[in-house]
């Protein structure tokens, strides 16, 4: 997720505003320390016009996986 936000020269802070989750939020989600819900990741995916099938989602057992697509 982070490297497509910059990729799409965008920030993490605009990303965070348009899709209402806080910096803080965001930046430990393009870190990795977090998973997003998936209606986080819906939105992420919206905003950066990427699909979800994006990434790979593994939602078992209420955990989301996520493995960018090589």
């Amino acid at each position: 997720i982070k490297n497509e936000i910059k990729k799409q020269r965008k920030t993490q802070k605009e990303v965070a505003k348009i899709i209402g989750i806080s910096d803080n939020a965001m930046s430990l989600i393009c870190l990795g320390s977090t998973m997003p819900h998936k209606e986080t990741l819906d939105k992420i995916c919206k905003c950066l016009n990427v699909t979800i099938g994006f990434y790979i989602v593994d939602s078992s057992k209420d955990d989301l996986h996520i493995v960018v697509k090589r």
